[in-house]
């Protein structure tokens, strides 16, 4: 009797991921939209395309005319000996101090220049924060509550002039030779729209300021778009350290991605996500393996005769099922003799019944078949067995 081993089912309880890790992604995306969406130090920039950066203004001043430029050397080097413009626009990362100015920019101004500095300045009012100025060049439009009140700028209040003014205060002052406006988005990409006249209006600030026939340039030093020489740099020490080269570097971020990645893999394991895959064992089949192990034994005692015996009396019982002369499924019943199997085949299938006879017949006993003889008399007994030549 031969027992049947079903085939094995891997059985592997789906789970959903913990809910800390749903959590930590929640977080990751949310940090990174705020960081794409909020200014970074590139805000303002004339090379930045993106809502806060200035590119559409450069752009702008170049179509009317005026003849613009960027600064991208150390302040010590600013060029001009009277009537040029110094743009610097920045948040507090970039200049936190809308008054504060460096002494090789003072000195600069000195000469008879001009700074338009947009920055954050002023003091929070109660004012509307997205209020819009009626001006000669159009409507001008801020998103901020910030205001210049009283006399800030502190200089003095006789050589200040003050435009776009309400009721809480100013939005830009201008003094001994700076535009200083409090909100540093003015000429921001986002504001460039038919319906507001932000970018006109700042024209004409530059244009009251001599600029028309001047350089205006754009300071790009100030978000990281630097060009350095030998003069820039100390002789002996080019770099105070590596912190220092990395930062004036692209490899900074390099280094830093890298660091990420690596603490991602450590984190990980360098497995992937979800569950572990487990292999499914291979199915068994019991009776394959028995009638192998059993063939093994055969061949090796060298029992050629006995597994001929065998498959005679299996090809005795086929061809007899197969022409009705037996109806018990089981062998060892009855069998009819040899010679009335042999005639009711050759009747049946109209062959030579010499060609089973030969299957029947026992072999010589004192003359092993030799394994090349066995395979040939099954390959005769699949004929018969078949009813084909």
């Amino acid at each position: 009797m031969t027992a049947t081993v079903p085939p094995i089912h891997r059985l592997q309880r789906r789970r959903g991921l913990p809910p800390w890790i749903w959590a930590i992604a929640v977080i990751l995306v949310l940090g990174v939209m705020l960081l794409a969406l909020a200014p970074s130090s590139k805000a303002g920039s004339s090379f930045d395309r993106s809502p806060w950066g200035s590119r559409e203004f450069f752009d702008y001043l170049n179509q009317q005319g005026f003849h613009v430029k960027r600064w991208q050397r150390d302040y010590t080097h600013l060029e001009g000996d009277g009537g040029d413009v110094f743009i610097q626009i920045g948040n507090n990362q970039t200049l936190p101090d809308l008054l504060s100015i460096d002494g090789p920019t003072n000195d600069w101004l000195e000469q008879g220049n001009t700074l338009l500095r947009l920055a954050w300045g002023g003091k929070v009012t109660a004012g509307p924060f997205s209020p819009r100025f009626a001006t000669d060049q159009g409507p001008v439009q801020v998103n901020t509550r910030r205001r210049f009140i009283n006399t800030h700028p502190p200089t003095t209040p006789a050589e200040t002039t003050y435009y776009l003014e309400d009721a809480q205060g100013r939005i830009i002052a201008l003094e001994q030779g700076r535009i200083l406006v409090l909100y540093p988005w003015l000429v921001a990409n986002a504001y460039n729209q038919p319906d507001l006249g932000n970018y006109a209006f700042v024209a004409h600030l530059l244009e009251q300021a001599g600029a028309r026939t001047k350089t205006i340039w754009f300071d790009e030093w100030l978000h990281g778009y630097r060009i350095r020489d030998s003069s820039d740099l100390p002789e002996d020490v080019p770099y105070q350290d590596f912190i220092d080269y990395l930062s004036q570097t692209p490899w900074l971020g390099i280094f830093f991605q890298g660091i990420l990645i690596f603490l991602f893999l450590l984190w990980q394991h360098n497995h992937r996500f979800g569950p572990l895959l487990i292999p499914s064992p291979p199915e068994v089949n019991n009776s394959l393996d028995y009638i192998q192990a059993m063939a093994g034994v055969l061949h090796r005692a060298e029992q050629t005769d006995f597994v001929l015996n065998q498959l005679r009396d299996r090809l005795r019982y086929d061809v007899a099922y197969g022409l009705g002369m037996t109806a018990d499924s089981s062998l060892g019943r009855y069998l009819p003799e040899d010679g009335e199997l042999v005639s009711q085949w050759a009747a049946e299938t109209g062959r030579d019944g010499q060609d089973l006879q030969q299957l029947l017949q026992p072999k010589d006993q004192n003359q092993p078949m030799r394994p090349q003889e066995l395979l040939a008399w099954l390959g005769k007994a699949e004929s018969v067995v078949r009813g084909r030549r």
